[in-house]
């Protein structure tokens, strides 16, 4: 699934069965949080799908990679702590 889907999240749903990881790279492929994806969409989505696999982040290194892994940490962090249920 990737960005060219017309609905992703609709296409997440149907094939969340298929899969038992899943990989977050933002649409400019670095890592998460210094892109445009709605990060929390998804993550929101996972949690009502019930998703018990793994989900793995990758990308291209922007900066360096300590400091871009330490970023997208604090994105998805901050993802996190504002969806609800938490």
């Amino acid at each position: 699934m990737n960005m060219e889907e017309s609905h992703p999240l609709e296409t997440l749903r149907a094939s969340i069965g298929r899969y038992p990881n899943i990989h977050f790279s933002d649409d400019n492929r670095y890592f998460p949080g210094y892109g445009s994806i709605d990060f929390g969409a998804y993550i929101d989505c996972l949690r009502a799908l019930h998703y018990s696999g793994t989900v793995g982040i990758e990308g291209r290194i922007k900066t360096d990679l300590p400091q871009d892994i330490g970023h997208t940490v604090n994105y998805l962090h901050g993802v996190l702590a504002c969806l609800p249920g938490r």
